[in-house]
């Protein structure tokens, strides 16, 4: 069972990162969350390792505490992909050092396929957003006739303004599918989040490691040709934290997944 971030801490619980192959030897696997910071170390079962560290100092109410033992959650999990491929666990997760082994047994041939899935792989978090007098611009622009004026009734208005936002989904679908079009043939995995009237799109893409630079010179050239109507965003690489399948040591009570 996973405690909740500011519940009470049983004996012998860790906090856990994430799973990692075994055997992974590293210089130092570095600290982690708590104060002081913990040592991060690995609790080996077979060809898999869980990555944790011991909990002293992470229950807090305290908002700095919490955004301290973030900060170290993604640094350990940053750290340690820099070396190897890890499927990282929810930030708060924390159980007894002896379920870490239950679970990497009872989820070991899960664990080993998606470890071997993600292997080389890591993740860019890319979004896309209208400029939105743009936007109503180049619609118009693409379809001539909404930019007609003589609208003499409520119900032509209605009907025009009806016209305007279908245009507009249409051009959204269209540079939705012609963007990905061109980053496709570098996409091992997509998963689009969720999207608004200016958001374009919110996504996370997988790819390969050695991809990256390719990658970014792709997004180059879409920002170049689009940046007049859209903004970009791009952060990462990243561990492939959207595209691990098995739930990482966690329950219903775990506070922060």
């Amino acid at each position: 069972m996973i405690a909740s971030v500011t519940g009470t801490r049983k004996r012998n619980d860790v906090y856990v990162y994430g799973v990692t192959a075994f055997p992974f030897k590293p210089r130092s696997l570095g600290q982690g969350i708590g104060d002081p910071p913990a040592d991060v170390f690995l609790v080996p079962y077979r060809r898999l390792a869980g990555v944790v560290s011991k909990v002293d100092g992470f229950f807090s109410d305290s908002g700095k505490a919490l955004r301290k033992n973030l900060t170290a959650h993604l640094g350990v999990l940053s750290h340690l992909f820099e070396k190897a491929t890890i499927l990282p666990a929810a930030f708060g997760s924390i159980c007894p050092a002896a379920s870490v082994k239950e679970h990497l047994a009872a989820s070991y041939d899960s664990l080993v396929e998606s470890l071997t899935e993600l292997d080389g792989k890591l993740e860019v978090r890319l979004s896309a957003s209208y400029r939105e007098k743009e936007l109503l611009k180049a619609v118009i622009d693409s379809e001539p006739r909404l930019a007609r004026g003589d609208h003499r009734t409520l119900g032509d208005k209605i009907e025009h303004g009806k016209e305007i936002i279908g245009a507009i989904e249409r051009k959204r679908e269209n540079d939705r599918r012609a963007i990905f079009a061109r980053l496709e043939p570098l996409l091992r995995d997509l998963a689009v989040h969720s999207e608004d009237s200016t958001v374009l799109f919110r996504a996370s893409v997988l790819i390969a490691r050695e991809d990256l630079a390719q990658f970014d010179h792709f997004l180059e050239e879409i920002a170049r040709d689009l940046g007049q109507l859209i903004d970009f965003r791009c952060v990462g690489p990243l561990p492939p934290y959207s595209f691990v399948k098995e739930a990482l040591f966690l329950s219903k009570e775990a506070a922060w997944a």
